[in-house]
């Protein structure tokens, strides 16, 4: 979204975008949120479950963030070896998908379950690699 917006990243020296000022990798999508909030960096990039899980739990004040923009991409996908049996590998994801009980998906911080491909995280790759950070392709 930087990148998109005409912020000038190198794949080598992170800690400099022009035309922003500073770049500061706080380590968590928390520590950022808390460092907009203090007025310690001007913006951040993190995840709205992450936000939104802080504001009910009202470790950061909503009233101190505005979301400026937002993009869905694919998140955590679990995976199994290649070389799993496809009848098992179908039960496992069967398995997944089957779970509807919200506590349950509450505790595994999930809304529901549902098979992704490689192909689903091409974008996530060719970004990389437009920005150098993958090699190759």
């Amino acid at each position: 979204m930087l990148t998109a917006a005409g912020v000038k990243c190198s794949s080598t020296t992170l800690d400099s975008c022009p035309p922003l000022r500073k770049v500061v990798f706080t380590g968590g999508h928390d520590a950022a949120l808390a460092a907009v909030q203090s007025g310690q960096v001007a913006a951040a990039g993190v995840e709205k479950r992450i936000l939104t899980s802080l504001e009910k739990k009202k470790t950061i004040d909503a009233s101190k963030i505005k979301i400026i923009e937002s993009h869905e991409v694919q998140g955590y996908p679990w995976v199994v070896p290649a070389s799993l049996d496809a009848k098992l590998r179908a039960d496992i994801v069967k398995a997944f998908e089957s779970i509807t009980d919200p506590t349950l998906l509450d505790l595994l911080r999930a809304k529901a379950y549902k098979a992704v491909a490689a192909a689903d995280y091409d974008e996530i790759e060719l970004e990389a690699r437009r920005l150098g950070l993958l090699a190759g392709k």
